[in-house]
């Protein structure tokens, strides 16, 4: 049998929604995420992308390798400023989009940190005082299950999906999910394999809560 077809219904998980379905909009599901089925709790990729630049007019010449996320990214734009120089290194601060300072980074060393991880290699010619990076961290929207230790803003459960999709193929646009101040059932809803303890269990209603989707136990 089709697997789209042994779902889940609404009525299995929803049991309240405010009027002229002021709770529910629209998403786009991520291709890969297979087949999902109405009380699938989703996530939102809010950081798919990561891109570092130079400023114009820096001195130092040194090239940024390739930045990861760490689970405390934030999206927006970091800073990188440098505070120290010296020859074949140098010291950047290393600011969070809110303007908060993380440890420093070391030019040519690897910067492991809770927010980001880089490489800021040294150039032909020395980083200056004042020379500065940006590290631009943003998300293409598209939803998913939402997963335990996700670094891309999937960790987050923001959503419940209402139809079945199926994403095999390609991303499925203009998907209906609950996503605004609705109550529901615990017993209808759907987690993804990686959500496989009661404290990950409580985090993705705790997410669903934080923004306005209220759950009962097995009503």
């Amino acid at each position: 049998m089709n697997p789209i077809l042994e779902q889940n219904v609404i009525g299995d998980f929803l049991l309240r929604e405010e009027d002229a379905h002021y709770s529910r909009g629209l998403a786009t599901v991520i291709e890969g995420a297979g087949v999902l089925k109405p009380g699938a709790v989703l996530g939102k990729r809010t950081k798919s992308s990561v891109t570092a630049t130079p400023t114009a007019g820096n001195t130092g010449n040194g090239v940024m390798g390739t930045v990861t996320l760490g689970a405390l990214a934030k999206t927006g734009n970091y800073l990188l400023r440098c505070i120290a120089a010296a020859t074949n290194a140098g010291t950047f601060a290393v600011f969070t989009p809110s303007g908060y300072r993380l440890a420093d980074a070391t030019v040519a060393a690897v910067y492991a940190g809770g927010h980001l991880n880089f490489t800021l290699a040294d150039g032909a010619t020395d980083f200056i005082v004042g020379d500065t990076f940006t590290i631009a961290v943003t998300g293409d929207g598209k939803y998913d299950y939402a997963k335990a230790g996700a670094v891309n803003g999937l960790a987050d459960a923001v959503a419940v999906l209402l139809v079945p999709v199926d994403t095999t193929a390609d991303d499925v646009p203009n998907v209906l999910i609950l996503e605004r101040d609705a109550l529901v059932s615990t017993q209808g809803l759907i987690f993804d394999e990686t959500i496989d303890d009661d404290d990950k269990r409580a985090a993705m209603i705790a997410g669903l809560k934080e923004v306005g989707i209220l759950t009962v136990q097995g009503a």
